[in-house]
């Protein structure tokens, strides 16, 4: 299975990413992570910046962070037709612009990459 088959953030198409896709390419989850390396998978698709700044302030000041992945602004996001859409379950309605529904199943498997990308970056 390749990356582009799921639709990944910026191909204007729903996903169908699924859990066992995740198991099957672990490897995704550190290029998910670390998309600023040579040869990431996710470059120019994920953007940790912000989240990355927030982190350092935190740490700086002796705080350790606990973030909160869905629903959140560093939430997975895919391009949507107003720009990108942040990713849930099912379309919300009264949020139709900012929120994309997906599918229960797509949408877990997106958090767990996401989870677990973050997991990875912060840990250090």
């Amino acid at each position: 299975m390749r990356l582009g088959e799921f639709g990944v953030a910026g191909d204007n198409r729903p996903t169908d990413l699924t859990r066992d896709m995740l198991s099957a390419n672990p490897e995704w989850i550190e290029d998910y992570a670390f998309p600023e390396r040579p040869g990431s998978l996710f470059h120019d698709l994920v953007d940790w910046s912000r989240l990355d700044a927030v982190v350092d302030q935190l740490v700086a000041v002796g705080i350790v962070p606990l973030p909160l992945i869905g629903g959140a602004p560093a939430a997975p996001k895919i391009s949507g037709p107003e720009g990108p859409a942040t990713i849930a379950p099912q379309q919300l309605s009264y949020r139709a612009q900012e929120y994309t529904g997906i599918g229960r199943e797509a949408y877990l498997a997106h958090l767990e990459l996401h989870a677990a990308a973050a997991s990875r970056r912060y840990s250090q």
